[in-house]
């Protein structure tokens, strides 16, 4: 065998159970910071969407400097799976954003409704409320705001149930976020 030539190694994809491990404990891990930001009060739109843009792009922002670094998540990394090109190379930043890039885009599709309509708000009615209690109130007032969101919502429910559906159905166990950046996950060996 040449030197420049690559050991085939025995793959072990990653399954259901062990990704989704690794998910809840990279979740436990993003979640406290967001709720400390829910409790923020707001006092102008400057502030509000601030907050707005920091929840929505923590996790990306976690996920995919994370996997662009190292190849996996502290989730990953309790779990013992990684992610890796299709031909076992490590994955670069480009493959890190692309398995997030439909998150991505539905949280800029949220961030951009906020800002719509969350920028012709009187800023009276930020005052002594917090983010979530804002949002509720105002998503319970605005019938349109209401439908938009449950829309944008809807369309990530059924994104995530189709990511699950197509990883439960192939050998590689593939995600169609896998399929997007030309990964797979891995079981690390001990």
């Amino acid at each position: 065998m040449k030197s420049n030539e690559r050991k085939e190694r025995l793959v072990q994809y990653a399954g259901f159970w062990r990704r989704l491990i690794a998910i809840f404990l990279d979740t436990m891990i993003v979640f406290y910071p967001l709720i400390q930001l829910l409790s923020i009060n707001v006092s102008n739109f400057g502030s509000l969407f601030v907050l707005s843009f920091i929840f929505q792009s923590l996790p990306f922002i976690y996920n995919i400097c994370l996997l662009g670094i190292c190849g996996q998540t502290l989730g990953m990394m309790v779990v013992r799976v990684r992610v890796e090109k299709l031909n076992q190379e490590k994955i670069k930043w480009k493959e890190a954003f692309l398995r997030y890039a439909v998150n991505v885009f539905v949280a800029i599709l949220f961030l951009l409704m906020e800002y719509f309509y969350f920028s012709g708000v009187d800023e009276a009615l930020l005052v002594g409320k917090n983010y979530s209690q804002f949002f509720l109130e105002f998503r319970n007032s605005n019938s349109t705001f209401n439908l938009i969101s449950k829309i944008i919502a809807s369309f990530s429910w059924i994104w995530t149930f189709s990511e699950v559906a197509v990883l439960l159905m192939n050998e590689k166990k593939r995600a169609i976020h896998d399929y997007i950046a030309g990964t797979v996950v891995v079981n690390v060996s001990k």
